[in-house]
């Protein structure tokens, strides 16, 4: 009778143990998210410290980075973070922005998304009106919309 009795102290414990393990990983785990989203965040923030990828035809493209890697690493949670990049109506004021703008409509194109559309057609409405004097970021940020947007609407790429 004994060894039964302490047989069933042990199990008890067990089981009390068990949910309480479960609930700590549990709140570990939910306690991730918002980090990772700060990161993501943080790593979209700093699109506009990329540098300008190579140059093609006196245009630079955008070109894989640690960061677009991590971005694009994200998938679901980066697009809605990518979208409010190209709904910034801020966005082509500076060099910084221009650059931002840029490389998150390459990690769109890249996530194949179409959920930047409406913003990335209005910046590129707003970047080809300016028909004179574009300066090399304003040209960027064009290039890899108009890539992007011929993408989205099922072309085969840019004519660059």
């Amino acid at each position: 009778g004994r060894l039964i009795s302490r047989h069933s102290g042990l199990l008890l414990i067990g089981c009390m143990l068990q949910p309480a393990i479960f609930l700590s990983c549990r709140m570990r785990h939910s306690n991730d998210e918002p980090k990772k989203q700060e990161m993501l965040k943080g790593k979209i923030n700093a699109l506009g410290e990329e540098p300008v990828g190579t140059i093609s035809l006196g245009r630079g493209e955008a070109a894989p980075s640690e960061t677009t890697e991590y971005i694009i690493s994200q998938k679901d949670a980066a697009v809605p973070l990518l979208v409010d990049v190209l709904n910034d109506d801020d966005a082509l004021k500076n060099e910084k922005g221009l650059i931002k703008v840029a490389y998150a409509t390459y990690c769109l194109r890249r996530l194949n998304s179409d959920k930047g559309k409406d913003g990335a057609a209005r910046l590129a409405a707003k970047l080809q009106a300016k028909s004179e004097g574009r300066s090399f970021e304003e040209d960027f940020a064009l290039g890899e919309i108009l890539e992007y947007l011929a993408q989205v609407n099922g072309k085969s790429g840019s004519p660059n």
